[in-house]
């Protein structure tokens, strides 16, 4: 289900994204602290919890920090070791909810979910989240001032968002900023994660009212020594500020791009000219802005996949911050796991007859998979044209339609009712690790893979008429040429 968005919808949803974000806040040589939640919920006991964080703020790499189950008093406990503030999330099948855990620091939790959105695939698409309930008030809690901080500012978003928005009326900013000066601190200190988070929070408005004014936003906020890796709030603003900077920036040039990337790849003569750029100076955020450019440039059509890989193989070897080297890290990672011919993390789903299914009973055949739920109109409604695909392509394709009902009684009775779709169905069998290891969070999702059960295509064309060209341009004109289309560029 896809929501269109009015642009004063997006420029809310712009200003406030950073705090829909797992993110972490590193304190430098500290020795790890204790951490403990303790919760009552109604939630049904052997349900799995899970702490959830991200890794880092480039790939948004998603990683379980500790997990537990709901036990038969509809109580758990998480214990673990941690060495920097996180704003975590507390996720309970596909449920989650978000709030700060801070070393050494204790929190009785009362959780309470919605009982029907509790069963959906996708509850925060409906408004459904986890909610928390902090049992011991304390004026010191980090979620509580920046809880307060976000409450207030959004009041005066909506308040003036449509002068700043549509009019940018120095005006109605001046009165945002004045309004928050009063409760906030509003002054630059890296070194305080509470007020660099407001910091860089604010920093949006800025973008906003200067954004013909690129030289004040950059000596303002980047003209200095830190780079703030694990504050959301300046990942936030780092990368929409510097998101296809390479290729947009007026002061590199186009042929200097493809030179060094994809004529002759070299990361110490790519990293030296566009240091020329004067946004660019600091050697440190050079990198990381290289990075960034570079992962986003993976699937551009205009630059080569594998002398990207190799830049950015260059940079996990010899970087001297060994943040990047996290971050290229994971980039590697991701690519390695996503690409061509890879197998799928193992997983035995369940078809309505409560038998078990595993992915090479289908091999032979590209196989389609189709992510669903009863409840998604659109999934439905693709259906439709997977039954006309599954008739016109079924010597070559197989179409498997995956129910991410959390209620499996909801999947078999989906499949008696619409009888009509008679290609392979079956159930996620409550995996939700392998949906967390395949990135699945939203519907409808789509995976194409080869006749040997690998990875083809990670994100596959929906169904549709696109669809159906794609189909008949993979399994003719490869025949043909004896090559995979998808993959073929002719620069590599």
């Amino acid at each position: 289900m896809k929501i269109k968005e009015t642009n004063k919808t997006r420029f809310i949803l712009l200003l406030t994204s950073m705090f829909c974000v797992f993110h972490s806040f590193h304190l430098t040589g500290q020795p790890k602290e204790n951490l403990f939640i303790n919760s009552s919920t109604p939630l049904p006991s052997g349900e799995t919890v899970r702490l959830l964080i991200t890794d880092d703020y480039i790939t948004n790499k998603v990683v379980t920090l500790c997990e537990t189950t709901i036990s038969d008093k509809h109580t758990f406990q998480l214990a673990t070791t941690i060495n920097q503030i996180h704003l975590a999330q507390l996720a309970i099948r596909t449920s989650r909810a978000e709030f700060f855990i801070v070393p050494d620091w204790r929190y009785p939790l009362e959780i309470e979910m919605d009982s029907v959105l509790f069963e959906f695939f996708d509850p925060g698409m409906l408004g459904g989240f986890l909610q928390i309930k902090n049992l011991d008030f304390d004026t010191n809690d980090l979620n509580l001032k920046i809880n307060y901080f976000l409450a207030f500012y959004e009041s005066l978003l909506q308040e003036y968002d449509i002068n700043i928005l549509y009019f940018k009326e120095k005006n109605a900013y001046d009165s945002v900023i004045n309004e928050l000066a009063k409760r906030f601190p509003l002054e630059y200190e890296p070194d305080n994660f509470y007020k660099s988070y407001i910091y860089y929070t604010v920093a949006q408005l800025d973008k906003v009212i200067y954004a013909k004014s690129p030289d004040l936003l950059y000596k303002k906020y980047f003209d200095n020594e830190y780079i703030l890796y694990n504050n959301p709030a300046y990942m936030q603003f780092f990368r929409d500020f510097y998101s296809n900077y390479l290729y947009s920036s007026f002061h590199i040039s186009k042929s200097m791009l493809n030179e060094y990337i994809n004529n002759a790849p070299n990361y110490p003569a790519l990293f030296n000219e566009v240091g020329k750029d004067r946004y660019l100076v600091n050697e440190r955020l050079r990198e990381l802005v290289l990075i960034l450019n570079l992962w986003q440039y993976f699937n551009h059509e205009e630059f080569s996949q594998r002398n990207i890989v190799k830049l950015i193989e260059y940079i996990a070897v010899n970087t001297h911050f060994p943040e990047h080297k996290k971050i290229v890290d994971n980039i590697l990672e991701i690519i390695e796991n996503n690409q061509y011919g890879k197998t799928l993390p193992k997983f035995v789903f369940k078809n309505e007859k409560d038998k078990n299914v595993k992915i090479n009973q289908f091999k032979g055949k590209w196989i389609y998979l189709h992510f669903y739920s009863n409840y998604c109109e659109e999934c439905i409604r693709e259906m439709l044209i997977i039954k006309e695909l599954q008739e016109k392509f079924k010597d070559d394709i197989t179409f498997v339609s995956i129910s991410l009902d959390l209620d499996y009684n909801q999947f078999k009775l989906f499949k008696e009712e619409f009888k009509m779709f008679d290609w392979e169905f079956v159930h996620f069998n409550d995996q939700y690790e392998w949906l967390i290891a395949m990135d699945v969070y939203t519907l409808p999702e789509n995976i194409l893979l080869n006749p040997n059960g690998e990875i083809a295509l990670r994100n596959a064309p929906d169904p549709n008429r696109e669809l159906s060209l794609f189909l008949e341009r993979l399994l003719y004109k490869e025949k043909d040429q004896r090559i995979n289309p998808m993959f073929y560029r002719p620069n590599e």
